[in-house]
């Protein structure tokens, strides 16, 4: 399984003043990826702009490349729960344990194809 990891340490907001650079680097990554791990350990606050576009990002990439978010804060944890997004993005507390999914998605699949 071919994954990319964008981190956004830099941003520390995803808010109407750091979306734009959101989108651009999420442009950035190559559509041949099956999965893309968002690192947001760098967030500190998220509003609604923010939002909008990681919804977005979901709607684009369904169906084609599976979209996993990690290193969330508690309080971004609460926004995407209140806002239901954790029931169509899967949340993880680091990179390696969203990438730990991805590998044993990855091993799975290939022990059904053997089977």
């Amino acid at each position: 399984m071919k994954y990319t990891v964008i981190s956004f340490d830099e941003l520390g907001r995803l808010d109407s003043s750091s979306v734009r650079i959101f989108r651009e680097k999420l442009a950035q990554v190559t559509t041949d990826n099956d999965a893309i791990v968002l690192d947001f350990t760098g967030i500190d606050f998220i509003d609604s702009t923010g939002l909008g576009a990681i919804i977005a990002v979901a709607n684009s990439t369904w169906g084609k490349t599976e979209l996993l978010i990690s290193g969330i804060k508690e309080d971004i944890r609460r926004i995407m729960e209140l806002t239901r997004l954790h029931s169509v993005l899967p949340l993880y507390s680091s990179v390696s344990a969203a990438i730990e999914t991805l590998q044993q998605k990855t091993s799975t699949e290939k022990f059904k194809k053997a089977a």
